[in-house]
């Protein structure tokens, strides 16, 4: 991408601020979130386009996106229904793609205004249904159900069907149920569809929690998983009355329960259990010990095997009775996958790295990349670092470090396990060139090379919880399960550090420079010497549930949206204004700049140069949302949905900034250098005339001296005497017309 010069600056006069503003180049992968496969057409969708290959040739992609929408309109959903691709595309448009067609056709027909399409379901290839949102009904969804014959949708009353997440079945005789969702926190209703009456209607009200999941074995018994207490419900009447489904319920306390039927086996996923029973869920068979499962693992059953993606890998498993709960593989694709399609001649997992598939005629399972054809978009950066001279970041592809020589690059493939940096609660500190990780469940990692190398260090003093991490320059804190410790670099672990006054729990923790601080049953203390001793601080005036640590403060904030900056030594100053009436996601600071990033700052940020007394907006929408920001010298460093981004920090603090690319020569100084501080400035110009404006910063990016001075046949006398020995970035101001040049003083 083309670099803004920096040159090219002029002063903001009104409106918006427009930040000058470079793209760093990542972090960038390949990246497939949905994927289906018909016959030998395999079709994946990566960002907002599509793409296909065959099955007997997997090893190429070519785009397939004629009659779709421009790059710029998302793909919400991807389903195969008889023998067809449907595609919904920018929450407006369901497209459909004919077996040998390379064109999608529009198959929105019969969607009412207002209505935007955003999920698929088919329901055993019998039936298709469209749900669709629409805020004008009170934020509630309406649904639909396909016509093949006339190739449209035939709307179904909402009054019967408002919900998000119905449970469907599809009954032997073609009859469709629909449990939705009720108005009390124990019963849902029941709607049916009638096949042979082609008519859905609201049958009665069910007064148990609401389903997960239903599954038919005849017209008249099903199968049930609840949604929220770990229940296996079942009828015998159709679905009007229902008792708990055998003698032997799942070891399951809470959460999910979603079953699955091939033609003689049921597989049921719930809160960490997986199991499968051959006698109509009456009794269960553990499968194996999951510890992550949930109801909403992608899950490929058979009568004889599964595939199934858990934690970002693929794993096969054969469950016949000749080989019970035998491992067949588990991928070792240096990516984290989202799904997996089985082909007749091989298994293709996608996600956060591309496409992988079996390598034919290895002796053990392994993975390749099915990449090329695809391109490669960048990420979502989540958490952005400094390591030494390099930066490391967390994306949703992955983790990356980043050098100007060699750019952003892929840091997983040497010690780190690819579902880590995937994990939820994880944390991440550097000291100098040493990255220290924690991977969100029960083990740290050490990179003592910026992330080109990684060791597991041991497991996590306690792995039951996990109430964050800070870090100063040269110390690392994290609070585990309520306790509070510090990493010691000699040891490579983790030391337990006493509690203030003998509380038992830290539930926050922060870090202003060397002073940690930290929340222990309402009160807060903070310490100078390393959690060794504490002192009580002033309670804070409100009632606080997120900390932002930064170099220059600890900023807080509560649902009532109020700005509060922390001083452990003193009183704390309420911030009023600015992102003070926004939700906040981030504060960044130094000195008294300050740096606030919003919940949903699409484009625009909110910053200060006085410690918040006043604020600025700053246009950002190159970047999009922003969800992590570093600064570093006279350079800030913003991570989000387009990759990594970076300004200086002087156009935020000075108030200059870019308001067009200006391509006009630099200015000419004698002498330069200058023993005396006295210079001869030529502008480019040489019909200006009169008063200009003169701005002049030292490396750092503060401003050290501003004027006015004469211009006379476009050149101008300049005296810095007072100025002492350095280099410094001069700034001429005509108008919104800018220059700028080196200079310094001996």
């Amino acid at each position: 991408m083309k670099n803004i010069s920096l040159l090219a600056l002029c002063l903001l006069l009104v409106g918006r601020i427009f930040a000058q503003i470079t793209y760093t180049g990542g972090p960038e992968t390949f990246r497939v979130e949905q994927m289906q496969a018909l016959g030998d057409t395999v079709i994946a969708i990566s960002g907002d386009q599509v793409y296909w290959s065959s099955a007997k040739n997997t090893v190429k992609w070519s785009a397939l996106s004629q009659g779709l929408f421009s790059k710029d309109s998302a793909v919400w959903d991807l389903k195969t229904f008889k023998g067809q691709f449907f595609l919904i595309q920018g929450n407006t448009k369901v497209f459909v793609l004919k077996p040998g067609a390379n064109r999608w056709q529009d198959q929105s027909q019969g969607l009412q205004k207002g209505d935007e399409p955003d999920q698929l379901v088919s329901l055993e290839n019998r039936e298709l249904l469209l749900r669709c949102f629409n805020e004008s009904f009170d934020d509630s969804y309406s649904w639909y159900q396909y016509d093949q014959l006339n190739r449209r949708w035939l709307p179904i009353a909402r009054s019967m069907l408002y919900d998000q997440e119905p449970a469907w079945v599809i009954l032997p005789n073609g009859n469709i149920q629909a449990y939705v969702a009720g108005d009390a926190i124990d019963n849902q209703f029941r709607v049916q569809y009638d096949a042979q009456a082609k008519k859905w209607q609201l049958t009665d009200t069910i007064s148990w929690p609401w389903f997960k999941s239903v599954i038919a074995f005849s017209n008249t018994e099903l199968l049930a998983g609840s949604y929220i207490d770990g229940s296996v419900l079942r009828s015998t009447n159709g679905g009007k009355t229902w008792g708990f489904g055998g003698a032997d319920q799942l070891p399951v306390d809470e959460g999910a329960v979603k079953f699955y039927k091939t033609n003689k086996v049921v597989y049921v996923l719930a809160d960490e259990y997986l199991g499968r029973s051959l006698d109509k869920g009456r009794t269960w068979i553990d499968v194996i010990d999951f510890d992550f499962a949930d109801a909403d693992v992608p899950f490929y059953p058979t009568d004889s095997s599964f595939l199934m993606v858990f934690g970002g890998l693929l794993l096969g498993y054969e469950v016949s009775a000749e080989l019970e709960n035998a491992f067949i593989f588990q991928s070792k694709a240096p990516f984290y996958g989202l799904g997996a399609v089985e082909l007749p001649l091989n298994i293709l997992m996608y996600g956060y790295g591309g496409v992988a598939g079996l390598i034919e005629g290895s002796e053990e399972p392994a993975f390749a990349a099915i990449n090329q054809g695809l391109p490669k978009t960048p990420g979502i950066t989540n958490v952005l670092k400094k390591a030494g001279s390099d930066l490391v970041a967390f994306s949703d592809l992955g983790f990356y470090s980043y050098n100007k020589t060699q750019g952003w690059q892929l840091s997983m493939s040497n010690g780190l396990e690819p579902l880590v940096p995937y994990l939820q609660g994880r944390g991440l500190a550097t000291l100098k060139d040493t990255v220290i990780l924690y991977d969100g469940f029960d083990a740290t990692f050490l990179s003592p090379n910026r992330g080109k190398n990684w060791l597991k260090v041991g497991a996590t003093p306690d792995q039951l919880g996990f109430q964050g991490m800070v870090q100063s320059k040269t110390q690392v804190f994290a609070s585990f399960s309520f306790e509070l410790y510090q990493w010691s670099g000699k040891t490579r672990a983790w030391i337990e550090l006493p509690h203030p006054e003998g509380n038992p729990f830290i539930f926050e923790l922060a870090m202003k420079g060397d002073t940690l601080m930290v929340e222990s049953r309402g009160k807060w203390y903070y310490s100078v010497s390393a959690g060794q001793q504490w002192k009580e601080m002033r309670a804070l005036p409100l009632d606080a549930v997120f900390f932002y640590s930064s170099e220059a403060g600890v900023y807080a904030t509560d649902f009532s949206e109020d700005l509060v900056e922390i001083r452990a030594e003193g009183a704390h100053r309420v911030i009023n204004g600015g992102p003070a009436d926004e939700d906040l996601r981030n504060v960044i600071a130094k000195d008294s700049f300050v740096l606030a990033l919003t919940t949903f700052n699409d484009g625009i940020l909110y910053f200060s140069s006085n410690r918040g007394k006043t604020w600025k907006t700053v246009d950002v929408t190159k970047v999009g949302l922003v969800a992590d920001a570093l600064l570093d010298g006279d350079q800030v460093y913003l991570a989000g949905t387009n990759g990594v981004w970076v300004m200086p920090l002087r156009s935020l603090t000075t108030g200059i900034f870019e308001l067009k690319p200006f391509a006009q020569a630099n200015l000419k100084i004698w002498p330069n250098p200058s023993p005396d501080g006295q210079y001869m400035v030529e502008l480019p110009e040489k019909e200006t005339q009169g008063a200009v404006k003169i701005k002049v910063f030292n490396l750092q990016g503060q401003l050290v001296h501003q004027d006015q001075e004469v211009a006379w046949n476009g050149q101008l006398n300049l005296e810095l005497g007072n100025l002492p020995s350095g280099h410094y970035s001069l700034l001429v101001i005509n108008g919104q017309k800018a220059w700028s040049a080196k200079l310094i003083r001996q």
